[in-house]
């Protein structure tokens, strides 16, 4: 670790405290590496994650007392592990078996969205449901933001945000049937 680090210097210790501080991390590294070597199967990481653990017990040096350095040190190192497998689960993998994986492309026929005229959309907002169809004209043809279509109809802002992903929905239904049966009298 760079001793340089900011949120390090920005601890105010002692030397005496640094010093013991330093003493009690040398004595419980040996323990922390054979666990993280556990947890991460014995990989590189594991010198990492220790180094992680280490990085902030001296950053919170004041706040952890020190007959609970012990089981603090080995909870941070729980919990940091935890979050790399989490960071690790949530990356997209990369490969063949990636591409395996992809769903196949929807056999749904292509739509001529872009000859979708103004009257045909406002013939379909007519169609909703008047809770979603309200925020839909204040949002789209009115140019309100979510805070004032919020204010103007009493409404949680976030509940503005559903209905209108509720109204594309719909809309998006409504206007595929239209349009359906558009090319099948055509």
């Amino acid at each position: 670790m760079d001793s340089g680090d900011s949120r390090v210097r920005a601890t105010k210790m002692s030397p005496a405290v640094e010093r013991d501080l330093a003493a009690e991390l040398a004595e419980h590294c040996s323990l922390l590496l054979s666990l993280a070597r556990r947890l991460t199967k014995g990989s590189a990481d594991a010198d990492d994650l220790v180094q992680d653990v280490v990085e902030r017990a001296l950053v919170k040096a004041g706040d952890i007392p020190p007959e609970k350095l012990r089981s603090w040190l080995i909870t941070v190192l729980n919990n940091l592990f935890i979050d790399q497998c989490r960071k690790t689960a949530r990356r997209p993998q990369a490969g063949d078996d990636a591409v395996a994986n992809l769903p196949a492309p929807s056999a749904e026929p292509s739509r001529d969205w872009h000859r979708l005229d103004g009257a045909a959309l406002r013939s379909a907002v007519s169609e909703l449901p008047d809770e979603f169809a309200e925020v839909y004209r204040l949002h789209a043809f009115e140019k309100k933001s979510y805070a004032e279509i919020s204010a103007a109809l009493g409404v949680p802002t976030a509940t503005i945000g559903t209905r209108l992903l509720r109204a594309r929905k719909k809309l998006k239904t409504i206007l595929t049937k239209s349009m359906t049966g558009q090319q099948d009298n055509a």
